[in-house]
């Protein structure tokens, strides 16, 4: 419903609840004429007021009538003079066309945009055809004050412009463009116009652009001062810059790129890059390379030698084509100083084709001493049970003692070599590797242990190991190892080990617990993994070299893992290990290092 159709049944609504009013006053008593005069004023005064005076004027007529009615009915007021009923419509006939005159009058459309004209936010006037102001509005009349022509307030380094744009107006019935007018200050306003003719005038409307240009000029000023702040920077660098346009003609240089080519920098720009690889080829320490850099038109990348005030230097030039819609065609070019990096790659090529060869004389070195020195040991071993054997009755039970102890010794001895060697060879050969199934390496790992765990509970993951890229046989030693500890280091009646596994990341994380007799608090960290150490030295017997766990630890960082340990003592031991998923890039320090310098 709009709003004049709304507000004219609230009108009719206002009416008849005034009417209502007056008939329950008059019903709830026997009323006196002079009241029932006065209160018959109230619906006429509303009507009239609500829909104007010809229709106040309609009903003081009716009203007069209806209240002679009421006279000529209630014989308690008395007799009726003939001229009292027109002295009753008269009357009301009175008061119902001054009330209308007060009913306020509904705009018309013209009038809401003759306002809506008059209050605009932009300033707007109405010319004729030679420019002269046939009205204004309240913005115009406020920033340019009273005005009679167009010419008036224009600007006027703006006046031609202004006319011809008039004109055309008047032959095209439209013209827009930006000027400058004058404002009542005086001052110079930035405004677009827009001209559009309505008949014999044309209307005039000016949007001011003041508030607009002030914060493009504030984001000019403040791309201004980044772009020196960016260009200072870059000046700044020890990598020599310089941009090229589709022409290769030289649109910016910094100044290393003058210090690393032996040029003034300050010329460059303008430049073509050919004149410019000229000037400095002589800098050059193959020549021939300017070719190549001026030929360039892909992105690309090459070492060259450059000789310049620190002597011959070695750099990485690179050139990245652009882009952008502006230089589409153009590129990048910058050469970045590597001649410390250089030297450091030939220092560590060199150290490690030392340190390979010595390797490798360790490597021949330790066989060798590893063969003298279990030879005499198997030696003593033999020849101690020799004696045992052939002189058994010539010898005391303290003479037998001594000689067992003397091959056990001998044995020891021998394990603690072989362990050596073990420890020594991981990761110093290129051991291959392969995705291994771990269910296989566990049940093969058992099967070899099988004699050694008659009597123990080992309990295994319902859900099926998962693939390790690995070497086979050391993962085996690494699973042999921690069963073989939680068996052997195991003083409880219902012996008990549980291997689990669980991943992790980018990892798997596996462990090994047992119910045996733990760890000291002392050991527990990270030096049992140390060599020589073993679990309890307190307890242990010397079967023990000390080294198995240092196998394991040596084994699993091989790979990029990590393991420890947690016990209790008296309740048991948990060791942990991780191993990289198949498709995780393992970190191996010894293969970086030899990558690097290779």
């Amino acid at each position: 419903m709009t709003r004049s159709v709304s507000f004219y049944w609230t009108r009719i609504g206002l009416v008849a609840l005034s009417y209502l009013l007056v008939l329950g006053l008059l019903f709830s008593q026997q009323a006196a004429q002079e009241f029932v005069f006065l209160i018959m004023m109230l619906p006429l005064a509303v009507t009239a007021f609500a829909f104007g005076p010809l229709v106040g004027v309609g009903f003081g007529l009716a009203t007069g009538a209806i209240f002679t009615s009421l006279m000529l009915l209630n014989s308690g007021w008395g007799v009726i003079s003939f001229g009292q009923p027109i002295f009753n419509m008269a009357i009301y006939m009175a008061i119902g066309a001054a009330c209308g005159y007060l009913h306020p009058k509904e705009k018309t459309s013209d009038d809401e945009k003759q306002d809506a004209w008059e209050h605009a936010l932009d300033i707007q006037l109405k010319l004729d055809p030679r420019g002269q102001v046939v009205d204004s509005n309240l913005r115009a009349r406020n920033v340019l004050g009273t005005v009679n022509n167009l010419f008036d307030f224009v600007h006027p380094e703006e006046k031609e412009l202004a006319k011809e744009h008039l004109e055309y107006a008047f032959a095209r019935d439209e013209a827009r463009w930006t000027l400058r007018v004058v404002d009542l200050n005086q001052q110079s306003l930035p405004v677009e116009a827009q001209l559009i003719r309505d008949g014999d005038l044309l209307m005039l409307e000016l949007h001011d652009l003041s508030e607009l240009y002030k914060i493009e000029r504030r984001l000019s000023e403040a791309e201004a001062r980044y772009r020196v702040v960016i260009e200072d920077a870059i000046a700044s660098l020890d990598t020599g810059i310089v941009v090229l346009d589709r022409n290769q003609e030289v649109i910016y240089a910094n100044d290393a790129l003058g210090h690393i080519l032996g040029v003034n920098h300050e010329r460059l720009v303008g430049r073509d890059l050919n004149r410019m690889l000229e000037e400095a080829k002589p800098n050059f320490l193959s020549p021939d390379i300017t070719e190549k850099i001026a030929q360039t038109s892909e992105a690309s990348q090459m070492t060259i030698g450059i000789q310049n005030g620190k002597g011959p230097r070695t750099f990485d030039f690179n050139s990245i084509p652009i882009s952008t819609d502006r230089y589409q065609g153009g590129r990048i070019d910058y050469y970045h100083d590597i001649t410390e990096i250089k030297k450091l790659e030939k220092d560590l090529r060199q150290k490690t084709v030392r340190l390979e060869a010595a390797n490798e004389r360790l490597e021949a070195f330790t066989h060798v001493v590893s063969h003298d020195l279990k030879e005499p040991l198997r030696s003593l071993e033999m020849f101690s049970g020799y004696i045992i054997e052939d002189y058994e009755h010539l010898l005391d039970d303290e003479g037998k003692d001594y000689l067992n102890s003397i091959g056990r010794a001998a044995k020891r001895m021998k394990g603690l070599i072989e362990d050596l060697l073990e420890l020594a060879s991981i990761g110093r050969r290129n051991e291959p590797k392969e995705v291994v199934n771990l269910n296989q390496v566990v049940k093969d790992v058992l099967h070899d242990l099988e004699a050694s765990l008659e009597g123990v509970t080992v309990s295994l993951p319902s859900a099926p190991f998962p693939e390790v890229k690995v070497n086979r046989t050391r993962v085996e030693q690494l699973f042999a190892n921690l069963i073989s500890n939680g068996v052997k280091y195991n003083d409880k009646e219902q012996k008990q080990i549980d291997v689990s596994w669980e991943q992790t990341g980018k990892a798997y994380r596996f462990c090994v617990r047992d119910n045996g007799m733990g760890i000291e608090e002392e050991y527990v960290g990270s030096r049992i993994f140390e060599l020589f150490e073993r679990l309890n030295p307190h307890q242990d017997n010397y079967s023990s070299t000390g080294a198995g766990l240092a196998i394991c630890k040596r084994i699993v960082e091989e790979y990029g893992g990590k393991i420890w340990a947690e016990s209790k003592f008296g309740e048991g031991s948990a060791f942990y290990f991780t191993l990289p998923r198949p498709n995780t890039k393992v970190v191996n320090h010894h293969e970086a290092v030899k990558n690097l310098a290779g």
